[in-house]
């Protein structure tokens, strides 16, 4: 197994610079091409001229085919995630996907299949999942007693909104591209609360929508066993960011973003404890040196089980988007 991880990247959006800048002081990550469109060359050229990347690609079959490149890295608008993701992995490579995983759970079963079937690795990038901090919530989850809430709030004004209300429409707000609050921030609330108890028994969606259909925020309503749970996301609205469970012994609040963890308190009647993510700046490139590790080890079965969560994540996401937003 080569001792570098080399990368090529189908994008040159923001997400791509931001990726780029976090990864510039990691040894085992190297992005080592960039694909684009032909009309967007420019950017291409640009980016890799700042951050040292060997070729740039309007062609993604000859990029696809190319031995200096280990994993594709697909950061482009969401309904390109299927199309591109099972293109390189037909041509036998490993795939990073940016969330949501894929715009449906039939592209992204497929993709699930395909990947076992060629041994090939499919991870998707959700920075919450590699945050030091979850691993606190799971041990404090013991400590607050029965369950009995839990309420998220992910908002923030986009900063394509107001374009959006003079009626020029980006992806990021167009339905038919799975934009919308559900799958661009509620998606993290919803990986986080997956992770620590499974699918809910039930789920509603109720959002607020666009001129055009599309959900500019909303709040997810579920029902598990023992629990209820409210989680609201907004593209055009601000708000207070936090992640919290109530339980009868305490309770656990994420302070900031469920995107990243970046603090947390735990509330029991022995006192509170804080705890904070001093590296949390470095999560993008953090969660890259986990699908690096595993790569590494050529642990398959953690693999395997990322991709589970991505599908039932998928399930969720699918289920609500297609009852509040593509509904007639």
């Amino acid at each position: 197994m080569a001792s570098e991880m080399r990368v090529g990247v189908i994008g040159a959006g923001n997400i791509v610079k931001c990726w780029l800048v976090a990864i510039e002081d990691t040894k085992e990550i190297k992005c080592t091409a960039i694909y684009v469109r032909l009309q967007s060359i420019e950017k291409g050229n640009e980016l890799a001229a700042r951050f040292g990347i060997d070729n740039v690609y309007t062609d993604i079959e000859a990029m696809l085919t190319s031995e200096a490149i280990d994993f594709i890295y697909v950061a482009v608008n969401n309904t390109l995630h299927y199309p591109y993701a099972k293109q390189a992995l037909l041509n036998n490579k490993h795939v990073i996907m940016e969330k949501p995983f894929t715009a449906t759970l039939a592209e992204a079963e497929e993709l699930a299949s395909l990947a076992k079937a060629k041994e090939l690795f499919l991870f998707e990038a959700v920075m919450n999942l590699h945050a030091p901090l979850l691993s606190e919530i799971e041990k404090a989850i013991e400590q607050i007693g029965e369950i009995r809430l839990v309420q998220a709030n992910f908002s923030q004004v986009s900063s394509r909104y107001h374009n959006y209300q003079k009626g020029q429409i980006h992806p990021a707000f167009d339905p038919k591209w799975y934009g919308g609050a559900l799958y661009d921030l509620n998606v993290y609330n919803l990986n986080l609360l997956i992770h620590l108890f499974g699918l809910p028994q039930e789920s509603y969606y109720l959002a607020n929508k666009g001129f055009n259909g599309i959900d500019t925020s909303g709040t997810v309503t579920m029902r598990y066993p023992d629990f209820v749970v409210t989680c609201t996301a907004a593209k055009d609205a601000a708000g207070d960011n936090f992640f919290m469970i109530q339980g009868d012994k305490g309770y656990i609040r994420c302070q900031g973003s469920a995107s990243n963890l970046p603090a947390l308190l735990v509330s029991t009647k022995e006192g509170e404890r804080l705890y904070q993510d001093e590296d949390v700046d470095r999560a993008l490139a953090r969660e890259f040196q986990v699908f690096y590790q595993i790569w590494q080890a050529g642990n398959y079965q953690l693999g395997k089980d990322k991709l589970r969560h991505s599908l039932a994540v998928m399930e969720l996401l699918e289920e609500l988007y297609n009852k509040e937003v593509l509904c007639k």
